[in-house]
């Protein structure tokens, strides 16, 4: 007797990850008296894959290897998007002082309403630039979505990886790049190229 279990299934641009373990179904092969066999089917795919671009500094598991939900897998070096946090915080404290400045000079009747409004504005824009970078920064570590089985690696230490797509078999060229391009157009990026004989050709996005 055979049956078919579908199981979840991952297979990324940086590592492939499955669902592995052994089917055994001893109460009915007891009572039966019979041998049964199962085969697993992959069922649901995703691909991880990083959202920033950085050189591949640690890879916490290995072939076989088993790993839980949240678990971290890959490590990007993260030195220049910490960074760009420093300096987004930096920003932030300046433009709090300004605002606060400008909040005192108001209150003597020597700035504006309209300058106020400005400097609590740049103080918005200076967050947002922060939590941005943080984005970034907790991107740095790739973590498993779910428990599960390493399956393979395909990238090494010191390796470089970009947002892209995973193009491993030709049935998979292009894949998710829409998901791509909304990154990038979301990191305020107006171009991407493309490469015909070594030159690039600029496109708008």
């Amino acid at each position: 007797m055979h049956g078919v279990i579908p199981i979840p299934y991952v297979r990324g641009g940086l590592f492939g990850l499955a669902f592995v373990f052994c089917l055994c179904f001893p109460a009915l092969a007891e009572e039966n008296g019979t041998e049964l066999r199962g085969q697993v089917v992959a069922r649901n795919h995703a691909i991880l894959s990083s959202q920033i671009g950085s050189l591949i500094t640690t890879i916490r598991v290995r072939e076989g290897e088993e790993f839980k939900a949240g678990d971290p897998l890959v490590d990007l070096d993260c030195r220049s998007y910490q960074a760009l946090l420093a300096q987004a915080k930096a920003s932030e404290r300046l433009a709090q002082a300004i605002l606060e400045n400008t909040q005192s000079l108001a209150k003597m009747e020597s700035a504006s309403v309209q300058e106020v409004t400005k400097a609590r504005c740049e103080v918005d824009v200076s967050t947002q630039a922060k939590v941005l970078s943080q984005l970034d920064v907790d991107r740095c570590t790739i973590r498993a979505p779910f428990a599960g089985t390493v399956l393979s690696l395909d990238v090494g230490k010191g390796e470089y990886v970009t947002t892209g797509s995973d193009a491993h078999k030709p049935e998979r060229v292009g894949n998710r790049l829409s998901e791509a391009l909304d990154m990038i157009r979301a990191a305020g990026i107006p171009y991407v190229a493309t490469f015909k004989n070594m030159e690039p050709i600029m496109h708008r996005i």
